[in-house]
């Protein structure tokens, strides 16, 4: 079995220069990735949904989970559309943009912290 390739596709918080990515085994790519019939980039392009089914990170996507209560809680996400899919910031810094799932579009929350993080499904 061969080794696990990771690759990078940069955006706007990544500010280590590319060396010191590939001094940890990381592939840089600098705009955007095609593989088969999939399309990664920082930021969501119009045209390349029509032709590829696309990944991008840009908006930090987040969802808004209600309590029994009057409580709520806005956790990071990853938020499946039928043409992308906005990936979470990973990040306790960056914030979130709420999303407001329409008919068919699936979120999975990203809940609890270090080794006890699950992913909760909510479906619009």
């Amino acid at each position: 079995m061969g080794a696990t390739k990771i690759s990078l596709v940069k955006g706007n918080h990544e500010i280590l220069v590319n060396s010191a990515y590939a001094d940890l085994g990381i592939e840089v790519i600098e705009k955007e990735l095609h593989l088969g019939p999939f399309h990664f980039s920082h930021t969501l392009d119009q045209e390349k949904i029509n032709s590829h089914y696309s990944f991008v990170g840009h908006t930090h996507p987040g969802i808004r989970i209600q309590g029994k209560g009057k409580q709520s809680f806005v956790f990071p996400c990853f938020y499946f559309t039928s043409d992308y899919c906005v990936l979470p910031a990973f990040s306790k810094f960056t914030g979130k943009h709420l999303v407001d799932l329409q008919k068919g579009e699936i979120a999975f929350a990203i809940v609890g912290s270090g080794i006890d993080q699950s992913l909760v499904e909510i479906t619009g």
